[in-house]
């Protein structure tokens, strides 16, 4: 061996025992998060090892990979950082990951094709996924069966995919049920697009379409707009109601089970004096408007008794709840079963209640909103559900969880369902930020960008790596900004250099 070679060979072990220290200077669970933010042990390696990483305080780093907003649908999950960066996992049958493929990914992987893009929001629809953007420009892809992604065609797209024939507008939300999509625009005009079997799009017939097209609504300023079912509402600002689509249960307040393909105003609330519309709810063929002042009207669907009209007759007429006085601050139309939050906190129940999801003690059917009084001695700040099980977060950061469970997804440890709400303990010592279930998947995104998921995985929902259930509160793959930095510091980042980059 040469001089030069021995000397080269000494520098690359001088090396190595120095990212070998830098790495034992880690704490033991940052790096498996760092692992499966990159992908791979060794990417890993390399990237703690780096400059940049060297020079970067422990603390800024994860504080750039901190997460801010999650959602899954479909058995899909998608997060974006506080940086911009977006990662999805799970489900991808028809490619709505974005990661130009089809196959399943059972932890994070960064859709990279966005990372110029500077996403808003992400909507997640079943198989088909949106990116809104900062500037009101709308990407598609996955499935698009029925032309919904907006693109002029029925072809899938593995990869995000501008709707460029919205480009002229700026688009401020966008509404989506699986097959359906609707943008509303910062210039008023609302365009729909997709599955029209039902004359859902409003645009006078019951043809698909694959590219973005006005519903006219006669300059009617739109608040809210709501889709489910294959029925579709506008909330106007002065508190005025449209309706569209399948009406086989009454269900769009016209006095009759007509379907219609153009938007139709619901009159009856017109003639009830003091009557100001806040917000519209939809559940499986039900409707409800909430008023102003706390009042609750329901219409539609009344199989299980979730109209709270104390029968289980179907209505075709916005027709009101008797509530005795309670000031309803939010309801929740959840399947075959509603939820009605006071301004007080407390919690009322009525409707199916399989696997004992209304939280009263049983499994029979109310037909009138009951008290669940377990929770009465708490001021309940918010209710999730998702037509299975439920969940309360309180005031003083509580959260309780009651409804079926046989995945595990209430994260009480074992996988019986709970027919009142039980308290969480595992949660406590974490601030919560956000906190969704979807059908059997449960998420929980902490104030310090951590992501803990639990419930069903059989698609690698939860991005722990694998596809088996959990009952018990798991750290997603997901990179988080943490307690560990007080205690072990790197260098800090040095004036005028860039930020943490990859690699």
């Amino acid at each position: 061996m040469t001089r030069e070679s021995e000397i080269a060979k000494k520098a690359k072990k001088a090396k190595t025992h120095e990212q070998q220290g830098l790495l034992d200077r880690l704490p033991d669970d940052i790096l498996p998060q760092i692992t499966g933010f990159l992908g791979s042990h060794d990417l890993a390696k390399v990237y703690v090892s780096s400059k940049k990483f060297r020079d970067a305080s422990l603390e800024r780093l994860l504080e750039l990979l901190k997460v801010k907003q999650l959602i899954a649908s479909g058995g899909s999950t998608f997060a974006i950082t506080e940086e911009g960066k977006v990662f999805s996992w799970g489900n991808n049958e028809f490619g709505q990951l974005g990661l130009g493929h089809t196959n399943t990914k059972d932890k994070p992987t960064e859709v990279t094709s966005l990372n110029d893009i500077n996403v808003k929001r992400l909507i997640a629809s079943g198989r088909s996924t949106f990116a809104l953007t900062k500037e009101g420009h709308i990407f598609a892809w996955g499935n698009n069966n029925f032309g919904n992604l907006g693109l002029g065609d029925n072809d899938n797209r593995y990869t995000p995919t501008e709707v460029t024939s919205l480009n002229d507008y700026n688009v401020e939300r966008l509404i989506t049920d699986d097959c359906s999509t609707f943008a509303i625009t910062k210039e008023g005009p609302i365009f729909a697009w997709g599955n029209n079997y039902s004359g859902h799009l409003g645009l006078g017939d019951n043809d698909d379409r694959d590219t973005p097209t006005e519903v006219t609504l006669n300059e009617n300023q739109v608040k809210q707009l709501i889709v489910g079912c294959n029925s579709t509402f506008a909330l106007t600002y002065e508190g005025r109601i449209f309706a569209w689509g399948n009406n086989e249960c009454g269900q769009l307040g016209l006095g009759d089970d007509d379907h219609r393909d153009t938007p139709t105003e619901v009159t009856s609330l017109n003639d009830i004096n003091d009557i100001n519309v806040k917000e519209l709810f939809v559940g499986d063929g039900s409707t409800f408007a909430l008023t102003e002042d706390g009042r609750v009207f329901a219409w539609g669907n009344n199989e299980c008794g979730q109209l709270g009209l104390g029968n289980d007759d179907d209505q075709d007429i916005p027709t009101e709840v008797t509530l005795n006085d309670i000031n309803v601050k939010k309801l929740i139309a959840s399947g075959d079963s509603t939820f009605a939050l006071t301004e007080k906190g407390r919690i009322f129940a009525w409707g199916q209640n399989y696997s004992g999801l209304l939280g009263l003690g049983d499994n029979d059917e109310r037909e009138t909103p009951t008290e669940v009084t377990s929770l009465k001695s708490y001021n309940v700040k918010r209710l999730i559900t998702d037509d299975c099980s439920n969940f309360a977060l309180t005031e003083e950061g509580q959260v309780f969880a009651w409804g079926d469970n046989k995945c595990g997804q209430l994260g009480l440890g074992d996988n019986d369902n709970k027919d009142t709400p039980t308290e969480v303990i595992s949660l406590n010592e974490h601030k919560l930020k956000e906190l969704f279930v979807y059908y059997g998947s449960t998420f929980a995104l902490t104030e310090e960008g951590r992501v803990f998921a639990w419930g069903l995985n059989e698609s690698s929902t939860l991005g722990l790596g694998h596809n088996s259930n959990t009952n018990t509160l798991s750290v997603s793959l997901m990179p988080y900004h943490n307690h560990y930095e007080a205690k072990t510091r790197l260098p800090a980042q040095k004036q005028g250099e860039s930020e943490i980059e990859q690699g």
